[in-house]
């Protein structure tokens, strides 16, 4: 969702941006052209969110700074790195998940959607309370019988077939408009004592209004306003859109009455509207814009008249093809750190093979195993890199997600078997390859399965990919109602891994720590840990969600956890807890079903190595 807000308003902004310019480009033309090119612009802006959504995207990658990460202990155990330091290492210690603050804060996209729907809710306001008002002006208006006969006989000169009323009432300070269906002119109740001249030349204007269906232009531009209510530049073109409406109606007048007349009545209406004190919220007509229609009547050298039926077509053409080619634009974002791209950009491998991987099972490095199910075993020394029948998909697993930047909005600890790797062709998952590396220099395991897999990825592969998000369902890990029913192990609660001696401890002695025992007793489950953090508990019982620490505990623990499996306990024979009842009987645990997000890495384009 945030791409697409990124997305929408970089298509918002370009809108806006022609509207205005073409407004500028026309500004010696008929201020009824301007008005029908910025309203085809606020119709587009008002339809291009719902065409976003439904239209197939067109992806634009956008380059972004970042800051750089540690990379989390979880690759170790699933590159299965054969190096000597890897080989002393207990496998218990390999195993690590991310870590998430017990204080759930909201993100930054969240912040702003919030933000965004209150600022909406507090522009759209006035927009629904004026609708209401304009509902009360015309239920306690005064028909006029005189300005009826004179519109009655005036809509019929412009060709206006549908019955448009007039109304009298004391609140409004100068004649309006509302209505499209059933049209209403609201004149000043003083109306009454105007002359016959100015009765019609405000009638004249309004007239045109309804001709236009400028009422209907002004309350969707309002709406939009509402909408975008945080652009600068959707105020610049709805005053824009409310100053060309009322000089288009102008020019209707000066058409058919002397030019210094009306714009001696313009000069009132200013004054009627300064000493106003609560207007009508949806009213056209602005005081700030009297100024430039008095200017615009007394110029004899600006062209007046109507917009044309040309026009009409060109700018609704105009705002259906900006549609059309804005909507499926999504722009997403690929980050990168600085260090990064200065790796990216000059370390490279000196050389590289990449065969296809023999049909005969590889057998695996004691204490790894592959990533995904498509990933094989990593022998890496300084200046040399061998990747045993890997698939494509796992190597871009290894090069961008654990060697690479993070994943977007990322809310949940990543797990093997929640696909990160979407898109692409199938023998991207399916095929494996066998890959022999070797760069100048020292080069870092870091740096050759992170920036120089990638770069030879993006060169022989011609990989393109962009990161996204995705919801999942997950598992919140807090303290029960009672507290934790377990003590952390202190400084003697556990013997030291010694490698020289894994056998496990002598009876009585505390467990060995970083060890783990299963057992089966009957239909129940029996972990034993020893000296471990609660989550390494919930990588063990790898439960159908990804598991979300919100305890807040870092401690150590000696556990031992008795459960029965779903599958077994709905046996009639089999007593025991199931997991989560075992969790908090036993541990004083509790699992609560949760939404997270999950980030994704979308292959938009690769090439087939052979």
């Amino acid at each position: 969702m945030t791409a697409f807000a990124a997305s929408l308003l970089l298509k918002v902004t370009a809108i806006l941006l022609l509207a205005i310019a073409a407004s500028l480009v026309l500004r010696r033309q008929r201020a009824a052209v301007r008005h029908v090119v910025v309203a085809a612009a606020f119709a587009a802006l008002l339809v291009v969110p719902a065409v976003s959504l439904i239209a197939p995207a067109v992806l634009v990658a956008l380059p972004i700074a970042s800051s750089p990460r540690a990379i989390p202990a979880a690759a170790d155990l699933g590159a299965g790195v054969n190096d000597t330091a890897q080989a002393q290492r207990h496998p218990l210690e390999r195993v690590a998940t991310a870590r998430v603050s017990s204080a759930v804060w909201p993100s930054w996209a969240a912040l702003a959607a919030g933000t965004w729907g209150l600022g909406a809710l507090l522009f759209l306001a006035p927009v629904i309370a004026g609708l209401w008002q304009i509902r009360a002006l015309r239920n306690t208006g005064l028909p006029w019988r005189r300005g009826q006969a004179i519109t009655n006989g005036l809509a019929g000169e412009a060709s206006i077939a549908r019955p448009i009323g007039v109304l009298l009432h004391e609140s409004v300070p100068g004649p309006m408009t509302c209505g499209v269906v059933r049209p209403v002119i609201v004149l000043p109740a003083d109306a009454r004592q105007w002359p016959d001249a100015d009765v019609q030349r405000a009638i004249v204007h309004e007239l045109e209004h309804v001709r236009r269906g400028d009422w209907i232009s002004h309350c969707l531009a309002r709406v939009a306003c509402g909408v975008y209510w945080f652009h600068p530049l959707v105020w610049i073109a709805q005053r824009a859109l409310s100053l060309d409406a009322e000089r288009a109606c102008d020019d209707a007048v000066v058409g058919r009455t002397e030019a210094t007349a009306y714009a001696d009545q313009l000069i009132v209406l200013a004054q009627r509207l300064s000493a106003a004190a609560h207007p009508p919220a949806l009213a056209m007509a602005s005081r700030h814009d009297l100024a430039a229609r008095v200017k615009a009547v007394l110029d004899s050298t600006q062209p007046r008249g109507r917009a044309g039926g040309r026009w009409l077509a060109a700018a609704g053409a105009s705002a259906a093809l900006m549609v059309t080619a804005m909507a499926p634009i999504r722009v997403v974002a690929i980050a990168r750190t600085p260090a990064q791209a200065a790796v990216s950009s000059s370390a490279r491998f000196s050389a590289v093979s990449m065969k296809p991987c023999s049909p005969e099972p590889q057998p695996p490095v004691a204490g790894g195993r592959g990533r995904g199910g498509g990933g094989g075993n990593v022998t890496a020394s300084p200046g040399s890199l061998h990747i045993d029948c890997s698939t494509v998909q796992s190597l871009i697993d290894r090069a961008y997600v654990f060697f690479g930047e993070p994943l977007l909005n990322e809310s949940g600890p990543p797990r093997e078997d929640t696909p990160r790797i979407k898109g692409g062709p199938a023998w991207l998952r399916s095929e494996k390859y066998t890959i022999e590396a070797t760069a100048d220099g020292a080069a870092t395991r870091e740096t050759m399965i992170g920036p120089m897999l990638r770069a030879f990825l993006e060169d022989r592969l011609q990989l393109q990919l962009h990161r996204e998000t995705e919801g999942i369902q997950a598992y919140a890990l807090t303290v029960g109602k009672g507290g934790l029913k377990i003590q952390p192990v202190g400084e003697n609660g556990c013997t030291p891994f010694d490698p020289a001696k894994p056998a496990s401890p002598p009876p009585g002695k505390p467990p060995m720590c970083g060890s783990m025992t299963r057992a089966v007793s009957g239909s129940t489950r029996i972990i034993d840990l020893g000296g471990m953090e609660l989550e390494i508990l919930m990588t063990v019982l790898r439960l159908d969600r990804p598991v979300i620490d919100q305890t807040g505990i870092t401690d150590r623990f000696n556990i031992h956890f008795e459960y029965v499996p779903d599958e077994a306990s709905a046996d009639a024979d089999s007593q025991g807890p199931n997991v989560f009842r075992a969790l908090e009987q036993q541990l004083g645990l509790k699992l609560e079903p949760i939404k997270a997000s999950h980030g994704i890495i979308v292959v938009d384009k690769v090439v087939r190595p052979w």
